[in-house]
């Protein structure tokens, strides 16, 4: 066993089963929503009810993007940016 192959990090199950660029693609779809709104990843995080860290790890494709959050995020943040926007 070479030096490369002890040092290298145990794939995650994503490298494994070949899934890293299907979540890859599908955590662009929470970046996008929040961009769309002009969030930062506190403020959409704080709308979904996870911390940036977590949204953060979901956009990079790191953690898995639950349905829900792709729900609460597109329905909290219209519902803000209408409330937002009736205030000017």
């Amino acid at each position: 066993m070479t030096v490369e192959e002890r040092e290298r990090r145990p794939e995650t199950p994503a490298e494994a089963d070949g899934t890293t660029g299907l979540l890859t693609a599908v955590g662009k779809m929470p970046r996008l929503l929040r961009e769309r709104k002009g969030l930062t990843q506190k403020e959409f995080g704080r709308l979904v009810g996870y911390g940036p860290d977590a949204v953060s790890s979901m956009e990079r494709g790191v953690r898995t993007v639950r349905p829900e959050v792709l729900e609460a995020g597109r329905h909290r943040s219209s519902a803000m940016c209408w409330r937002n926007c009736e205030q000017v």
